[in-house]
């Protein structure tokens, strides 16, 4: 018997240690207080110390006590049991939230005993507080939120997944009033048109309501572009949709009333001024539909072996004059271009202006490539002559694309001119360039590997190279950049020269960003797996694209991984102009423990005072400053020094990139920069090889150690 009492015992006291809750009893007779060993643990007394019930009652802070002899005085006179959550001081002096139970035990009547339970609920309460406090910032976030979208100009409305209405403002409402009825929380996006369609709110759909409604339906569900939509009384709305990466949509209306009624009287007016002359009144030179009357023209009259020049011009730094000068100067240039280009020409050639400051020259036959580039070399010379306008020198230019062949090739030669214009602004401006099969080879390589870039985003061949990166003072590993590249099925790895410029001319920036980002993250995680510490791991992100592609679904917090992640930006973003959108998007990074760094410092594009605005945790030197102080160490290389000085004034690490040698490293530490980057230590390595290159470099999974070998 005694051993089940023991067993008994044992397993309470068991339980009493793993559910944290302690017991307590008062003897009514002889005023003996006996505590569990958890109760003296919550007490932080010893198994010593016994209590009166006093100096029980006394461990609660003063304002509380009341609480606690009520409660038991009630309990002996009604026998009521009591439970309550108070505050309370241990006898270390520590205050924690405890949870007490207890009633008393009476025999014939009369109250024996006190008997009851103590419990440690400080973590409980502190979670109930964080959580009230969450609530009430989510509530007043919400607040927030539906105040700005009542703010909004335009009209807002978000349709969730199931495509009914979550939430929309009273502009939305207001410029609907034939479905103001339907339009609620929870209405589908189809009952409100159909209420709409049997309200003639629609006047396209007059006649053909069940093919507009199918129509715009597949407008919705797959948004591309805007949407004109007219509403009765000549009304006329703007429609936005974008769906969001998680299936909710978002709308927006814009009252573009009398806007269209302004585009469609200049629509009236153009059409009546178009029929009525072909000349451009500014410079008294064809206009655009005079150029495609005369090449319908040479095209009919023409012989095959006729062979036509084409250039295509346009003014180089036009834009300032006009923005300086005004618009009576940029008028007065284009008027002088056009007396050089009638000098410049035959008098059977063809000059339109097609443009604000672009010009088409149609060379009669014969002409040859000689030819049309000697003409363009006329032209080109005479437009660098400084003009005079009111006692001040204009200075501009002129860029020429060139293109040679028959008449019927007239209308594709109008574009392979301006591909060439192209190139030749590029080259530089103030040159001529002549289209040939090379350049139209690249355009078409171009227009593939746009195309390839589309399919490459889809099957993730855009991957993450990465570059270690090492503190300057003991060359010890302390973190990498991941550096976006292409495995391109066919042409191998490509650099992200090669496809960056594309990606932002196709609007495919933030999916590569995201694509990089995840590789690089996955990376991160697989160090780690395999016992290599990353210190830090910094990705390029435009911020730009960041904000407007919704990332903050993708960008972990920093508590999520083992690793520090900074967030690169180009100096090249303008945060003058773009601050609030900057200042938005940088906080947001800062609320999820990611560190900002700005990339290519020096290169020319940032103010120090963007600088300050942005407070980055680190900038990386310009490549380009780097070579420079190599070469010039007291031009460049007090540069970089001041610039170092500046950083460590602001709290504002720097890191050099382009290290390729012993000197270099020496040099750039000198200058002040605390971390090292370049091919001196190791070149962009694929994830494979990284994960290769961390054991061989025997990197300590506790911290950073110098670098045993260099890949």
């Amino acid at each position: 018997m005694n051993s089940n009492v023991r067993a008994l015992h044992k397993l309470r006291m068991w339980i009493s240690e793993r559910s944290g809750v302690g017991g307590w009893q008062v003897n009514l007779e002889t005023q003996q207080v006996t505590w569990t060993e958890e109760t003296r643990k919550i007490h932080g007394v010893g198994p010593d110390f016994v209590p009166s019930v006093e100096e029980a009652i006394n461990f609660y802070p003063e304002e509380a006590r009341g609480t606690v002899t009520s409660a038991i005085e009630e309990a002996l006179q009604t026998g009521s049991p009591w439970e309550f959550e108070l505050p309370f001081n241990r006898a270390c002096g520590t205050q924690i939230w405890v949870r007490a139970k207890g009633e008393a035990i009476f025999e014939d009547g009369v109250p024996r005993q006190l008997m009851g339970t103590f419990q440690d609920i400080t973590h409980i309460v502190r979670r109930r507080e964080e959580l009230e406090q969450a609530q009430k910032a989510a509530q007043t976030a919400k607040e927030r939120l539906w105040r700005a979208i009542e703010a909004l100009p335009e009209a807002f409305v978000l349709y969730d997944t199931d495509d009914k209405v979550a939430l929309f403002n009273t502009r939305y409402r207001a410029l609907y009033a034939h479905s103001a009825r339907a339009i609620k929380t929870g209405a589908t996006f189809e009952s409100i048109l159909r209420y709409g369609l049997d309200n003639r709110q629609y006047p396209e759909a007059f006649g053909r309501e069940e093919e507009w409604l199918e129509e715009r339906l597949e407008r919705h569900r797959n948004p591309v572009g805007q949407i004109t939509q007219e509403l009765p009384g000549d009304k006329h709305l703007q429609i936005h949709e974008v769906i969001l990466p998680s299936g909710d949509t978002v709308g927006f209306r814009v009252d573009v009333t009398q806007l269209t009624r302004q585009q469609r009287e200049l629509a009236e007016k153009a059409v009546a001024l178009e029929e009525a002359a072909v000349t451009d009144p500014l410079t008294e030179l064809g206009n655009r539909r005079a150029l495609d009357m005369h090449v319908r023209s040479l095209r009919h009259t023409s012989v095959a072996t006729d062979t036509f020049g084409l250039l295509h011009l346009d003014l180089d730094r036009f834009k300032p004059i006009n923005d300086v000068f005004g618009h009576a100067a940029g008028d007065f240039i284009l008027r002088q271009v056009a007396e050089t280009l009638r000098r410049s020409v035959k008098h059977n050639d063809f000059i339109a202006r097609v443009g604000g400051d672009e010009f088409v020259v149609v060379l009669g036959a014969p002409c040859n490539e000689e030819d049309a580039s000697r003409v363009a070399q006329r032209i080109i010379k005479t437009c660098q002559q400084p003009l005079e306008w009111e006692g001040k020198p204009l200075l501009y230019g002129a860029s020429v694309g060139i293109s040679i062949g028959p008449a019927s090739q007239l209308p594709a030669m109008i574009n392979d001119a301006d591909i060439a214009l192209y190139e030749a602004k590029n080259s530089g401006r103030n040159r001529h360039f002549v289209f040939n099969a090379d350049l139209r080879r690249r355009v078409e390589d171009k227009k593939r590997l746009s195309d390839d870039l589309f399919r490459a985003i889809e099957q993730k061949e855009i991957v993450g190279f990465y570059q270690p990166q090492f503190r300057a003072s003991d060359h010890a590993f302390c973190g990498m950049e991941a550096l976006a590249r292409w495995e391109h099925p066919e042409d191998g790895t490509l650099s992200p020269g090669v496809f960056l410029p594309i990606a932002d001319e196709v609007g495919l920036l933030s999916q590569i960003d995201k694509l990089v980002f995840e590789h690089a993250v996955e990376t991160g995680m697989a160090l780690a797996e395999q016992g290599t510490m990353c210190p830090k791991m910094a990705v390029n992100i435009d911020l730009k694209q960041l904000v407007q592609s919704k990332s903050e679904i993708w960008l972990p917090r920093k508590e999520d991984l083992p690793f520090s992640l900074a967030i690169e930006i180009l100096e090249t973003l303008d945060v003058d102009r773009d601050l609030e959108l900057v200042s938005w998007a940088i906080d947001d990074l800062r609320e999820r423990g990611l560190l900002i760094e700005v990339d290519d410092f020096g290169s020319g594009h940032a103010s120090l005072t963007s600088l300050l605005k942005i407070k980055p945790d680190r900038v990386k030197l310009d490549l380009g400053l780097v070579h420079a102080s190599r070469i010039d160490p007291q031009g460049a290389g007090k540069m970089v020094k001041s610039i170092c000085n500046m950083c460590l004034d602001l709290g504002i690490k720097v890191t050099a990139e382009g290290i390729e040698t012993e000197l270099d490293a020496d040099a750039m530490t000198d200058l002040g920069c605390d971390t090292l980057q370049g091919y001196m230590f190791s070149k962009p390595l694929s994830r494979s090889d990284l994960l290769v290159w961390s054991r061989t470099a025997n990197i300590s999974e506790a911290a950073p150690t110098p670098l045993l070998k260099r890949a």
